[in-house]
């Protein structure tokens, strides 16, 4: 492009009666106005440093008919916030990405099978990178260097080993997308289950108590299923956490708290899967909050059950 303050671009599909399958080497290059490019789905290849330097651009669509996105493609794009890659690219550039500072969060689809050395380097604003493939794709060095160690990778389940072997030179926090909230639903069902098939033990809590904890799982089950997301997950885990923490203090309320009480012990169990669930980050948020969180706590204070 010889016009270098262009600030909206619009690439055809077709020109001079030639269809258009690539963008060439440094062909946006330095377009230090340019704001936004219409891809057509005509182009299969992103050249070397087709939009490099365009600090102005702040979103781009790359279309799924395009497979490779190439070296610094678009770096230094420092403006750029979101990216949409699609799930037809198989190979990601080095220094494709690098130094664009105003990037939050990428996904890379499963068909990525590569991503080049330096890919996302200095990407420093970059919070949250999800990965779709199962298996880590072949990552290049100094991938992601200059990025916050409180970066959050998402994965799919059973994945994790994966992502962490690939990526163990950095402090990231890697969780399997949809684990969190698979731990949680399964957690309220058994604690729903337990009000059943303990009844004999949760009919000895007075009517009130009962009914606050059967309201906040309720909550916690109708925040959940609202939710497809692990990382917004927070609120339905405190109505969890604060309706084991309701039977916790009812139950101590009684004094028929004993070490085998069978009730008591199996909520406990369940309290202890609650606390590990990975990837539920409630800041600020104390969640055993001086419950008794091991069984074997209880039987110092052991009591018999009595009428009454």
């Amino acid at each position: 492009v010889e016009n270098k303050s262009i600030q909206k671009a619009i690439i055809r599909s077709r020109v001079a009666g030639y269809k258009v399958t690539s963008i060439g080497s440094s062909a946006f290059q330095y377009c230090f106005s340019l704001t936004s490019v219409t891809i057509p789905n005509s182009v299969t290849s992103i050249g070397i440093g087709a939009f490099q330097y365009c600090s102005s651009l702040t979103s781009v669509t790359i279309p799924n008919s395009v497979t490779s996105i190439g070296f610094c493609a678009f770096y230094g794009c420092s403006s750029l916030t979101s990216v949409t890659i699609p799930n037809s690219v198989t190979s990601i550039g080095s220094y494709a990405f690098s130094s664009c500072s105003s990037l939050t969060s990428v996904t890379i689809p499963n068909s990525v099978t590569s991503i080049g050395d330096d890919a996302f380097q200095s990407c420093s604003q970059l919070g949250q990178i999800t990965f779709e493939r199962t298996e880590c794709p072949s990552i290049g060095v100094y991938v992601f260097d200059g990025i916050s160690s409180e970066a959050v990778v998402l994965v799919p389940i059973d994945s994790k080993a994966s992502y962490e072997a690939a990526l163990n030179e950095y402090s990231f926090t890697i969780l399997e997308k949809g684990r969190a909230k698979m731990q949680l639903d399964e957690l309220i069902a058994s604690a729903t289950q337990e009000v059943t098939e303990y009844a004999e033990y949760y009919s000895i809590i007075n009517a009130s108590d009962r009914q606050a904890y059967e309201t906040q799982l309720a909550n916690a089950q109708k925040m959940s299923a609202n939710s497809t997301d692990d990382l917004v997950l927070a609120d339905a885990y405190k109505s969890l956490d604060n309706a084991f923490k309701q039977i916790h203090y009812a139950l101590l309320d009684t004094k028929y708290i004993m070490a085998d009480y069978p009730y008591y012990v199996k909520l406990v169990k369940l309290y202890n899967q609650a606390i590990a669930i990975d990837g539920i980050n409630v800041p600020g948020y104390a969640a055993n909050d001086g419950l008794i969180t091991d069984a074997s706590q209880l039987s110092t204070n052991a009591q018999e059950p009595r009428e009454g």
